[in-house]
């Protein structure tokens, strides 16, 4: 559980590579069923949720909404996603229209 305190601490506040590092720890992390109530006591899911609203990194937006996905997909998470207030980040992923902020099809795919 520290870890991972350190570390959204770091994603949210570190040098750019620090955090970028830290976003893709939490993100694979996310992926590992058991440690996701870990995760949402630390508020990671929080944490990348902005990473994946704010879109500055293709690869950290794409990353994060996999990650996203993992929570919402797994019915012990599922209303963590709305609770945390990361469904607005998924859901403006959906966003095709080219503008500032929108984002490439592989990472709506």
């Amino acid at each position: 559980l520290g870890l991972i305190r350190v570390i959204s601490r770091l994603m949210r506040s570190g040098p750019p590579e620090t955090r970028r590092l830290c976003t893709l720890c939490l993100t694979t992390l996310s992926f590992q069923k058991d440690l996701r109530a870990a995760l949402l006591k630390e508020g990671a899911l929080r944490t990348i949720g902005a990473v994946v609203q704010r879109r500055e990194d293709p690869e950290l937006t794409r990353q994060g909404a996999y990650a996203l996905l993992s929570f919402a997909f797994d019915p012990q998470t599922r209303e963590d996603v709305v609770a945390e207030d990361a469904l607005p980040a998924l859901m403006g992923l959906l966003d095709r229209g080219g503008g500032a902020g929108s984002v490439d099809d592989a990472t709506c795919a």
